[in-house]
């Protein structure tokens, strides 16, 4: 076998082979070494607690505060999943430890510290963003995201047994905050994420809060500057259609609301042409199956082929992107629509 040349080097099956299995076992060590420091539970009985009305453990406070430190010095959160993963299923122990079965005792301990930490997390939320006096700046972030990571990893962290509905409780309120910014909008993000992930594991959310985070959710869709925040709010929306009429009502309004601008000949506002074929796409992508067609219409997805391929024929570049980008969506919701002729022809000229 002829060896690989990459970068300017020769590299053969058996080096590039080597060198995987050196950065598996360095990134084993780096799991364990997290482990020893954060998810291990300490051999002394640990009676301590926060003095704040805290139900977590002193040591546990602690090691959360150095995993949001720690954070703060990351560019993104992506590591640090990874490292929650494979430390939540002990997978970094040697193939040996494998083999003979993990102890389900170290497993219940490692999750139960995870639990804590999630737990602790939600009360710093609490308590950071309460002392804060100035909206524009966001000093619960760095809290908001290491709760994400966890979420991302097992939404059931966040569902504690004795109040499963009390981390969307908590943090639903934080998506009437009206000021734009980055950070914000990072805060929304995983804010909103962690509700997406949690509300399917509900039996039955409290119905206020059900009402709020729909009328919330709309508000964001309609008036939020930042497109990550939409799209993010858009799919909540649609998990909350399978529990929420008002919710599934709310997800056909939009979708009219927006092909009826982007239908009529008199709207020329290029930023919100933009905006609504992105929102199209992306309510196409997640809500479908929640939109209505009544008398023998034609499915919406159906419709809005040729509308797309109306802005995809424009001149201009960023409707041309922001089209194509929406005919991506509803090709995911609805695959077999690949096979349509149009779509095919469409996909050739561009």
């Amino acid at each position: 076998m002829r060896p690989q040349r990459v970068l300017g080097h020769k590299w053969s099956p058996a080096k590039l082979g080597h060198i995987i299995a050196n950065f598996m076992e360095i990134m084993d060590l780096v799991c364990k070494t997290f482990y020893e420091l954060w998810f291990e539970e300490p051999s002394e009985c640990q009676t301590e607690y926060v003095g704040d009305g805290s139900s977590v453990p002193l040591e546990v406070a602690i090691k959360t505060e150095q995993i949001v430190d720690m954070l703060r010095k990351m560019p993104n959160h992506h590591l640090l999943v990874n490292i929650i993963k494979r430390n939540l299923v002990l997978d970094f122990l040697p193939q040996s430890a494998k083999a003979s079965g993990i102890n389900a005792v170290s497993l219940a301990s490692v999750r139960r510290r995870c639990e804590l930490i999630c737990k602790r997390l939600l009360e710093r939320i609490l308590q950071v963003e309460e002392g804060n006096g100035d909206e524009e700046d966001v000093y619960a972030l760095p809290y908001v995201l290491l709760l994400h990571s966890f979420c991302l990893v097992d939404p059931t962290l966040c569902t504690p047994s004795t109040d499963p509905s009390q981390f969307i409780v908590t943090l639903q309120p934080y998506l009437k905050n009206q000021v734009n910014n980055k950070s914000l909008a990072q805060f929304l993000e995983s804010t909103i994420s962690i509700i997406d992930a949690v509300l399917p594991l509900l039996r039955k959310p409290p119905q206020n809060v059900v009402e709020e985070l729909v009328q919330d959710l709309k508000h964001l869709i309609t008036r939020h500057t930042f497109l990550t925040v939409v799209h993010t709010c858009i799919k909540c929306l649609c998990t909350l259609s399978k529990m929420s009429e008002k919710a599934a009502s709310l997800v056909e309004q939009l979708f009219q609301s927006f092909f009826r601008h982007l239908n009529s000949p008199n709207f020329d506002n290029k930023q919100g042409i933009e905006r609504f074929l992105f929102c199209i796409g992306i309510l196409l992508r997640y809500g479908n199956e929640f939109m209505l067609t009544h008398n023998g219409q034609q499915p919406h997805i159906f419709k809005c082929l040729w509308l797309l391929k109306k802005y995809l024929l424009q001149e201009d570049f960023g409707l041309k992107v922001r089209a194509l980008q929406a005919l991506g969506c509803a090709l995911i919701a609805k695959p077999e629509y690949m096979l349509n002729e149009d779509v095919g022809k469409i996909l050739e000229e561009h």
